[in-house]
Formats: C-alpha cells, sequence, structure tokens
C-alpha cells in the first residue's frame, strides 16, 4: 500500500466511526449491560430477550469495526 492509499483508508475509517456511531454504541451497551444485571431482568422475559438481542447485536456491531481497525493497524505495521 502506498502512503496515499493508507491516508484514503484511514479516512474512509474516520467516515464509518461517525457514520455508525461509534461511542454512542458503545454507551448504550453499557446501559443495556447495566439493565442486564439487575436482579429483576427476567420479570419481564419478553422485554429481557429483545434486550439480549440488542447487547448482541451491538457487540457484533462494535466487534467488526473493532476487526476493520484491527486489519487496518496491520497495514501500517507492513507497510513501514
Amino acid at each position: 500500500f502506498s502512503k496515499e492509499n493508507i491516508k484514503v483508508i484511514k479516512k474512509r475509517i474516520d467516515t464509518l466511526r461517525g457514520i455508525f456511531d461509534v461511542e454512542s454504541k458503545e454507551k448504550k451497551l453499557q446501559v443495556l449491560e447495566e439493565k442486564a444485571s439487575n436482579s429483576d431482568f427476567w420479570s419481564d422475559p419478553k422485554t429481557a430477550q429483545q434486550t439480549v438481542k440488542n447487547i448482541q447485536f451491538i457487540k457484533k456491531q462494535l466487534l467488526d469495526f473493532k476487526n476493520l481497525n484491527s486489519k487496518y493497524d496491520d497495514v501500517i505495521v507492513l507497510s513501514d
């Protein structure tokens, strides 16, 4: 990869960070996980199941983004 290609990739990743609103998703995940840790969480099974699904979905999105960043970091190391 050329340095110019790397800059383009970094810019795209930064754009994706904004589009996916990573920071907001991390905060929402924290709130949902705190909710799930309450002792009365399963008192409403339908709501609890939806919350668990939301947690799983957000975790997957965040993991995908972290993997993208990791691959970018690998490209940086390999290009040096």
